[in-house]
C-alpha cells in the first residue's frame, strides 16, 4: 500500500524482523521452537503470506525462506495422521492470518494447497487431495492452470521411524488411509524463553490405528476459562505419559509460564521393514527427594503392535501413574487386564504389566 504514510518504513522494520526472527524461532528441521502444532501452523502462514507478497512485488528473499517454509510443512506432514489431520500438541487458540474458509481443528489442507503451488511440492499436493479454495485466493487464477499440472505423490519414507529434530518421533505402517501410525514426545517443554505454549507431555505418547485415533492429545480447552481448567489442559496428566507421586512434570508460573523447563533426550533411533525402536529419558523428577529418572522405550512390531517399557529408576518407593489419554470412544476393561476402545470400525487393545500388582 504504498500510498499510505510510513508504508515503506513498515514495509522494511516487517521484512527486517520476519528474517531475523526465522532463524531464532525455527531452527534447522522445521519445528518451531514453541512445540505447538498450532503456533507452527500460524507461523507457517505468516511466512508464506510473506513470501507470496516478496514475489509479487519482486522483492528477492534469502533462499533460507523457502526453505524453512518447506521443512516446517513436511514436519506437519511427517505428524499428520492417516484421518488427514494434524495432532493437537501444545498450545492452541486457533488462531490465523486470514481466516477465509471455515476448518475444523487439525484441517491443514488449505495451507497445504498454497504452499504445494507455491513451492511446487508433490507430497504437500498428495496431502491435500485437490486444490483449495484459499490457493486460489492467495495465488489466484494462475493456481486454476497449476494444479494439473504438479505430480500428487506420498512421501517415501514407508514403515519408517522418523525423528523430527530429536524433539518428536513418528512411527508408521505407511501412508495409507488406514495405516497405524504412534508419535512419541522426545523433545523440551515449550521453547527456551518461557515454555509459555508448551504443555508437560515429555515422553507421550499419540496412537492411530486402522487410520482412527485412539491416544491422542485432549488441546487446550480455552485459555480463560478458569484457571483449573487452563492447568489440566497443559498438565502431565491430560497426556499419555507417566506421573510420579501425582505431580506434574513442571510446576507451573502463571497461565503462560512454567518455574522449570525440563526437555527429553531421545538417545537412540533405528528403523527397519519390520521393526522400529526408540528410547528417551526426562529427568523432570530429578526435584523430588528422592529423584527418579524416567526413561521410555518404544517397539514398533511388524508393523501391527507397540510395545512401551518404561522404566523409574529411583531409590525409595514412589506411586506411579501410567495414564492413556483416549479420544472420545467406548473403552472398557475386558477379562485377564485387558483394556478395549471401540472405534467405527476397529479396536485398539492394550494391557500394561509389571513386577508390582496394578490397579486399572
Amino acid at each position: 500500500l504504498p500510498e499510505l504514510r510510513g508504508a515503506r518504513r513498515w514495509h522494511a522494520l516487517g521484512r527486517t524482523v520476519l528474517l531475523e526472527q526465522l532463524p531464532l524461532q525455527v531452527p534447522e528441521g522445521g519445528v518451531y521452537f514453541e512445540q505447538s502444532t498450532r503456533y507452527q501452523y500460524y507461523t507457517i502462514e505468516i511466512y508464506l503470506h510473506f513470501a507470496i507478497l516478496a514475489a509479487r512485488n519482486n522483492d528477492s528473499l534469502p533462499p533460507l525462506v523457502n526453505e524453512r517454509i518447506g521443512e516446517m510443512l513436511h514436519a506437519l506432514l511427517e505428524l499428520r495422521r492417516p484421518d488427514g489431520t494434524v495432532p493437537q500438541i501444545g498450545d492452541t487458540d486457533g488462531g490465523w492470518l486470514c481466516p477465509l474458509m471455515r476448518r475444523s481443528v487439525g484441517d491443514y489442507r488449505g495451507i497445504f494447497s498454497t504452499a504445494a503451488l507455491f513451492l511446487k511440492d508433490e507430497q504437500l499436493a498428495w496431502a491435500t487431495g485437490s486444490m483449495t479454495p484459499e490457493a486460489i485466493y492467495f495465488l489466484g487464477g494462475q493456481a486454476v492452470a497449476a494444479w494439473p499440472t504438479l505430480s500428487k505423490e506420498p512421501p517415501t519414507s514407508q514403515h519408517a521411524g522418523v525423528s523430527l529434530a530429536e524433539d518428536y518421533v513418528v512411527m508408521r505402517s505407511g501412508w495409507d488411509r488406514d495405516a497405524h501410525q504412534l508419535i512419541f514426545d522426545t523433545g523440551p517443554l515449550g521453547c527456551h524463553v518461557s515454555g509459555g505454549h508448551g504443555h508437560a507431555d515429555l515422553l507421550a505418547v499419540q496412537c492411530s490405528a486402522h487410520g482412527e485415533n485412539y491416544l491422542v492429545d485432549p488441546g487446550t480447552g480455552c485459555y480463560t476459562a478458569g484457571s483449573a481448567w487452563r492447568q489440566h489442559f497443559r498438565s502431565t496428566r491430560a497426556h499419555s505419559t507417566v506421573l510420579v507421586d501425582g505431580e506434574d512434570q513442571a510446576a507451573t508460573g502463571g497461565p503462560f509460564a512454567w518455574r522449570e523447563r525440563p526437555a527429553a533426550r531421545l538417545l537412540n533411533l533405528e528403523s527397519g521393514p519390520d521393526r522400529i525402536f526408540a528410547v528417551a529419558q526426562h529427568d523432570a523428577y530429578a526435584r523430588l527427594q528422592d529423584p527418579v529418572t524416567h526413561q521410555r522405550r518404544v517397539w514398533f512390531l511388524d508393523t501391527r503392535l507397540w510395545l512401551i517399557v518404561d522404566d523409574l529408576l529411583g531409590t525409595v518407593q514412589h506411586r506411579v501413574d501410567l495414564r492413556f489419554q483416549f479420544a472420545a470412544l467406548a473403552v472398557t476393561e475386558e477379562a485377564d487386564g485387558w483394556v478395549r476402545a471401540r472405534g467405527k470400525a476397529s479396536s485398539l487393545l492394550l494391557k500394561t504389566f509389571s513386577d508390582k500388582p496394578l490397579q486399572t
